[in-house]
């Protein structure tokens, strides 16, 4: 389900997609995603390549990906090296060179994240992960 409501004033607006929702703000480059209850791999692709579709989004815009409401079901290597296929071979050409930044206070969600960031290194793709919004805000936008 896909649901967009615009903020009186402003040029930014919310996509809400099952278990997730994601803002684009043009003006400052950001893309700022949030995830709750129990999240798939897929599911997560999925988000992604709305975001994408968004008239809003540009190439070259950073993202955060707040995970502190989520945690990530199908927690195994073959749904990470999946994932991480899919960035690599798809998602990073949409992209181009950016940032993401992982909210993940999470332990679990944590490793998953980590295991990401790490078999991404060759990545145009900037990942780095933060226990908070405001750490990871600032790093996306300094």
């Amino acid at each position: 389900m896909l649901s967009q409501g615009v903020e009186p004033g402003h040029s930014r607006s919310t996509e809400v997609i099952m278990g997730s929702s994601f803002e684009i703000d043009p003006e400052k480059g950001l893309i700022l995603s949030s995830y709750w209850g129990e999240v798939k791999a897929d599911e997560i692709l999925a988000h992604i390549r709305a975001v994408h579709a968004d008239p809003r989004f540009r190439k070259g815009m950073h993202s955060l990906a707040d995970f502190s409401q989520a945690r990530i079901a199908d927690a195994d290597l073959e749904a990470i090296f999946r994932f991480t296929d899919v960035v690599k071979d798809e998602v990073q050409h949409v992209r181009g060179s950016c940032r993401w930044a992982l909210v993940v206070p999470d332990t679990g969600n944590r490793s998953l994240a980590r295991l990401f960031q790490l078999m991404g290194g060759d990545l145009m793709i900037t990942v780095e992960i933060f226990d908070n919004r405001p750490e990871a805000l600032a790093w996306l936008t300094h």
